[in-house]
């Protein structure tokens, strides 16, 4: 389990949680629960340094290191200036993801917002993307074809994790004629490296890995 307040989140070890992801964006430390336990005992609160969550063998698994995450979260929001709009059948569900978006200083937008960002000329749309999945195909390829970049619900979770943003990893589909991101936007800032897209055809679902939704 994860407890927070706004700057401090406890837990044992990394988990990909509504309430862990929440946290990697909005709280100062995350802790673990031997610093609540000696803060209760000497009856104050003592300091965090000490008590960081090491977890290194799920550090190394996800790719991300909690104490560099938390340093660019100070810094700026991950998904500050970015919209997104979330398909139905996208897990986590839309309800959980419109928090880890919006905690991470994201703009999630509804439809009718979405249809018109979509049919902006691609030079003149704000940063706007669309997150979904296999089964909402048919939602998400009017905005492939509209050259909106499409993401699986990875985009976000590994961004969160990561607190910066790799464009160029978890898209739906194999590739897509879209306009570059504009340059410092998203938290996409230094460190982000470029991931390989299947060379699946144009316009070919992707297969997205899995996440925990817990």
């Amino acid at each position: 389990a994860v407890v927070s307040t706004q700057s401090t989140g406890v837990t044992c070890k990394i988990v990909r949680t509504v309430k862990f992801l929440a946290a990697m964006s909005q709280c100062r430390y995350i802790l673990t629960p031997a610093w609540v336990e000696q803060s209760c005992s000497r009856k104050m609160l003592i300091d965090e340094m000490n008590f960081i969550l090491d977890d290194k063998e799920s550090e190394a698994s996800l790719g991300f290191c909690v104490k560099d995450s938390l340093v660019r979260a100070r810094s700026t929001k991950v998904f500050a200036g970015i919209e997104l709009f979330l398909t139905p059948h996208i897990q986590p569900g839309p309800k959980d993801m419109r928090v880890i978006v919006e905690c991470g200083g994201g703009t999630v937008v509804g439809e009718e917002q979405a249809l018109a960002r979509m049919n902006q000329p691609p030079q003149t749309r704000p940063n706007f993307y669309v997150v979904s999945c296999s089964p909402d195909q048919m939602i998400s390829q009017q905005f492939y074809q509209r050259s909106v970049q499409i993401y699986t619900s990875e985009f976000v979770l590994s961004s969160v994790l990561s607190q910066q943003i790799d464009f160029d990893a978890n898209k739906l589909f194999a590739s897509a004629a879209t306009a570059a991101p504009k340059e410092n936007s998203g938290g996409g800032g230094e460190g982000g490296e470029s991931t390989p897209v299947s060379t699946t055809a144009p316009g070919t679902p992707v297969t997205a890995p899995a996440a925990t939704t817990s």
